[in-house]
């Protein structure tokens, strides 16, 4: 398993749930996993459910100590993380970004609305194995991933693609496709260029 890709998507404040959308991969097709941090009161726990393997239940030590070396901190009390969808097996570390992310949102350790991550995304597919940024109406890619069939098709700028902030940096070999943006990129992304359509 790896991961895709990370999105952060709140709910309300009064809520008080973080959801995080990712992907992994089962086999040779990737899936969604969407990563739910909710936090009560009681005993300070952290448990996690939807079919972790051992790795995956070890990310609360290795999340914790990274989240604390970070300067922010994590929910006291009971904390549940769910992967979602329960009945895939989850495996390996790839999961501890996502948890983090959920894991800050959940605590509200950042100033004002929006939490940007700063780091690294390496795109290095092969011939047998490409990675593939596309519309998520492209059911040619990843199967049905917005669950309405071919009820929609893929058009050029369905997507508004990837912005680099800061000192984050975004590689890609020439075995990643990028589908359907207004404009294409290959090479390397730099601090504050926006691979995007319009």
């Amino acid at each position: 398993m790896a991961l895709l890709g990370a999105a952060i998507f709140c709910d309300s404040a009064a809520t008080m749930l973080a959801k995080i959308y990712s992907a992994a991969v089962y086999g040779v097709d990737a899936y969604e996993v969407e990563i739910e941090v909710n936090g009560a009161g009681g005993d300070p726990v952290i448990v996690i459910v939807g079919l972790p393997d051992a790795a995956v239940k070890e990310s609360r030590d290795r999340v914790t100590t990274a989240i604390a070396n970070s300067g922010y901190y994590w929910p006291r009390g009971r904390t549940t993380i769910n992967l979602a969808p329960a009945d895939i097996k989850k495996e390996g570390p790839s999961f501890d970004l996502p948890i983090a992310l959920g894991m800050i949102v959940k605590a509200r350790t950042f100033a004002g609305d929006n939490l940007i991550v700063d780091g690294t995304l390496i795109a290095d597919g092969t011939p047998a194995l490409p990675i593939i940024f596309t519309s998520d109406r492209d059911d040619t890619a990843g199967g049905d991933t917005n669950r309405n069939g071919n009820q929609t098709l893929p058009v050029p700028g369905d997507w508004a693609g990837i912005a680099i902030q800061g000192s984050g940096v975004f590689s890609s070999s020439p075995d990643t496709d990028v589908r359907y943006l207004a404009t294409t990129h290959s090479g390397t992304l730099n601090a504050n260029q926006v691979w995007g359509g319009t």
